[in-house]
């Protein structure tokens, strides 16, 4: 069994998270000998890695992101078209992924 303890006067708050919801979209690259459906498996993997490292209150980086996609074997080049930049999340905030598409480019 687990007592907590604190001094007399202490007021403690806890405040439930929220989720700052970003949606994905690109376009990724391949090489030739490359199957695209293998690709966006990976890919999809890769963005469920990086939202699963971010923390809350922590900024989405969208240049982390591109380097983690550009990590996958056969991808050429990565242009995301949603998000255009960076996002921070409120304080209390996580950044979540929502929606995920990529075409090929």
């Amino acid at each position: 069994m687990s007592i907590s303890r604190k001094a007399a006067g202490v007021v403690s708050t806890v405040y439930a998270v929220s989720q700052h919801v970003i949606n994905i979209q690109g376009t990724i690259t391949i090489e030739s000998g490359y199957s695209f459906t293998d690709i966006q498996t990976a890919a999809s993997a890769a963005v469920d890695l990086y939202f699963s490292d971010l923390e809350i209150g922590k900024t989405f980086r969208a240049s982390k992101l591109i380097d983690a996609l550009m990590g996958i074997d056969g991808v050429v080049d990565v242009t995301l078209t949603t998000p255009t930049s960076n996002s921070t999340p409120d304080w209390n905030a996580i950044c979540c992924k929502g929606t995920c598409t990529f075409t090929e480019g």
